[in-house]
C-alpha cells in the first residue's frame, strides 16, 4: 500500500509544479483590496493598526475545479508593498510553506500497477459559479516591516491553477477507493491551466518618528474683567496642533478642580468645555498625540461670581433745607454723611466697590440740589466680577424759615439836592416771605455836615406794602431822600415785618453806608 503524506510546497499554491501550458483564456478569479477604517489622509501613525481585506470572487459565472486546500491558503503572503524611493517590500518567509495541502501518491489504477513511482495526485476542491471570500489581514505589520516613513503602494499576486472536468482522476481505487483526484506531477497535465491575477493597488503612508509633543491654546469666552472676573458661565474652547509631519493629535485630556471638579477627554484636536460653579476653578490640561507624545499640564484658573452684593443702606433722614430750591450736601454735613453711607458684603469679594449715589439714574454728589420733598436716593456696590447691588433710602428736605435782606442796587438824582435809591428785597431764606412790608427808614451822618431825611413828596408814604416774596426772589423799590450837600457819607437803615408759612410775624433791618 502507498502511503499518504502530508507534505508543504514551495510555491504560491503549489511550488512543485511544472509550468502549465499557456492559454489565452481571462482569469475566472478575481481580486480586491480595501482599507478598513483608514484614517484621514490615509496617515497611520506607528500605533495605528494597517487593517486590509482581500476579497477573492470568480468572475467566470461557473464552477472552477482547483486542488484542495485553496481556500484556506495564507494569502497574506502574497501581498507586495512598494515604498516609494525603496522598492518591493515582501514577507521574509514569503518562500515558505503557505498552504498545506494534503497529497499522495497513486500505484493502482483501475487495479494495475502503475509503472515507476507511480502518480502525486490530490483531492479536488471546487469553486462554486458565485464563489466569494473575504480575507482580512488585521494589521499587515504583523508580516511586513512597514516602519520606514514614506508613501506605500499595496496589491495582491496570486497564482493558481484550474483543471477542466476531464483531468479528473477516479480510477485510484486501491488507496484512495476511487475518490475524485488531480495529478500534481512535474509533466504537464491535460486539462490544467495556471493564471496570475494582481488586485487593485492601495495608497497609504507611514509618517516619521515622532517624539514631539502637541501643543495647545485655549480661548476663553466671554474673557475675564481687568480683575480675572466673570459674571456669567466661562465656554473654554481647546486646539491643538502637533508638530509638522507629527503623528497627528490624538486627544486633549482636561480637568477641574476647585469651585468646579471633574474630567473630560476631547477627542482629536479640540473641543469645548463649559465652567458654570461660581468661585474659582483650576483648569489642567494636556494634549496627546497618536504616538501617546504627551504635552506638558497645563492650567488656567477661572473664576465666576454671578452674584451681585447685598447692599444696606443708611436710614431715611429729613435735613433743613440749605437755600431756595433745597438743600446740597456740601451746606450740609447731615446730608453729606447720608450720601456717603451704606454698606454691602458678597459671596465672594470681601470689598465691594461704592458707586455714586444716584437719583433716576443719574449720579449725585455733594453739589447736587435736592429740592424741598422727598427724594429716593439709590446706594450702589459693585463686587470684582462686575455685579452691581443696590438699595434706595429717602432724604426729606425740609424749608427752612424766610429771611428779609435789603441792598442799594442803584441811584441816581431826581433834581437838586433829592437823590433816588433803587432797594433791592431779597428773600434770602428757604421759604416764602408772606406780607413783607417796609415799615420804616432811619438815617445817620457819617461825614460832613447836615441830616439826611426820606423825601415824602416823592416817595411812597411809609410803611409801604410790598408783598409776598418767594424764596429766593426779590422785589425793587425806589425811595427819593434829601440829602445837604454837605453830607459825605451817611447810613441807611430799613426795617419792616414779614410773616413765615405758620403765620408768624417775624421783623427784619437792614443797613447800608451810602456816598451820594
Amino acid at each position: 500500500m502507498s502511503r499518504r503524506r502530508l507534505v508543504v510546497t514551495a510555491l504560491v499554491l503549489l511550488a512543485l509544479l511544472a509550468p502549465a501550458v499557456a492559454v489565452a483564456q481571462a482569469p475566472p478569479l478575481a481580486a480586491t483590496l480595501t482599507l478598513v477604517n483608514p484614517p484621514p489622509d490615509v496617515t497611520y501613525s506607528p500605533t495605528t493598526p494597517i487593517k486590509i481585506t482581500l476579497a477573492l470572487t470568480n468572475v467566470s459565472g461557473a464552477p472552477i475545479i482547483t486542488t484542495a486546500g485553496f481556500s484556506s491558503t495564507e494569502f497574506w503572503r502574497n501581498l507586495y508593498f512598494q515604498l516609494d524611493g525603496v522598492g518591493t517590500i515582501t514577507d521574509a518567509t514569503a518562500s515558505q510553506v503557505h498552504s498545506f495541502i494534503p497529497f499522495g501518491t497513486c500505484h493502482y489504477r483501475n487495479n494495475v500497477l502503475l509503472p515507476g513511482a507511480g502518480i502525486q495526485v490530490t483531492p479536488v476542491e471546487v469553486l462554486p459559479g458565485n464563489y466569494g471570500v473575504q480575507f482580512v489581514f488585521d494589521d499587515v505589520r504583523t508580516h511586513f516591516d512597514l516602519t520606514r516613513p514614506g508613501r506605500y503602494t499595496a496589491n495582491a499576486r496570486i497564482t493558481f491553477f484550474v483543471y477542466d472536468s476531464g483531468a479528473i482522476i477516479t480510477d485510484c481505487n486501491i488507496e484512495f477507493g476511487g475518490q475524485s483526484l488531480l495529478s500534481i506531477g512535474a509533466n504537464v497535465t491535460p486539462g490544467r491551466r495556471q493564471f496570475s491575477i494582481v488586485s487593485n493597488s492601495l495608497e497609504f503612508v507611514i509618517p516619521p518618528s515622532d517624539t514631539t509633543p502637541p501643543t495647545t491654546t485655549v480661548l476663553q469666552s466671554p474673557a475675564p474683567n481687568a480683575a480675572g472676573w466673570n459674571n456669567q458661565n466661562v465656554t473654554l474652547t481647546f486646539t491643538a496642533t502637533d508638530n509638522p509631519n507629527g503623528s497627528g493629535v490624538n486627544r486633549i485630556e482636561v480637568s477641574l478642580a476647585g469651585a468646579q471638579a471633574g474630567a473630560q477627554t476631547l477627542p482629536g484636536t479640540g473641543g469645548a468645555v463649559t465652567v458654570t460653579a461660581q468661585g474659582t476653578t483650576t483648569v489642567t490640561y494636556v494634549a496627546v498625540d497618536n504616538l501617546d507624545n504627551i504635552e506638558d499640564p497645563q492650567s488656567l484658573t477661572v473664576k465666576i461670581d454671578k452674584t451681585a452684593p447685598v447692599v444696606t443702606p443708611p436710614a431715611a433722614i429729613s435735613v433743613a433745607a440749605t437755600e431756595a430750591g433745597g438743600a446740597r450736601g456740601s451746606a450740609s454735613p447731615a446730608l453729606a454723611a447720608f450720601l456717603a453711607a451704606g454698606s454691602a458684603t458678597d459671596n465672594l469679594d470681601p470689598a465691594p466697590v461704592r458707586l455714586s449715589a444716584q437719583v433716576g439714574g443719574v449720579d449725585v454728589t455733594n453739589s447736587t440740589l435736592f429740592p424741598i420733598g422727598t427724594t429716593a436716593v439709590t446706594f450702589r456696590f459693585r463686587d470684582q466680577a462686575g455685579n452691581i447691588g443696590s438699595a434706595t433710602a429717602n432724604v426729606t428736605v425740609v424749608a427752612g424759615p424766610p429771611a428779609i435782606s435789603v441792598a442799594i442796587a442803584g441811584s441816581g438824582v431826581r433834581s437838586g439836592r433829592v437823590l433816588f435809591y433803587d432797594l433791592l428785597f431779597t428773600n434770602t431764606g428757604t421759604s416764602v416771605a408772606k406780607a413783607v412790608s417796609l415799615q420804616q427808614m432811619t438815617f445817620a451822618t457819617l461825614s460832613g455836615r447836615g441830616n439826611v431825611s426820606y423825601n415824602t413828596q416823592y416817595s411812597l408814604p411809609l410803611p409801604v406794602a410790598l408783598g409776598d416774596v418767594a424764596a429766593g426772589a426779590s422785589i425793587t423799590l425806589r425811595v427819593y431822600l434829601t440829602v445837604p450837600v454837605a453830607v459825605r457819607t451817611f447810613s441807611m437803615t430799613e426795617s419792616g415785618q414779614f410773616k413765615n408759612s405758620a403765620g408768624t410775624t417775624l421783623s427784619y433791618s437792614s443797613t447800608q453806608t451810602v456816598t451820594p
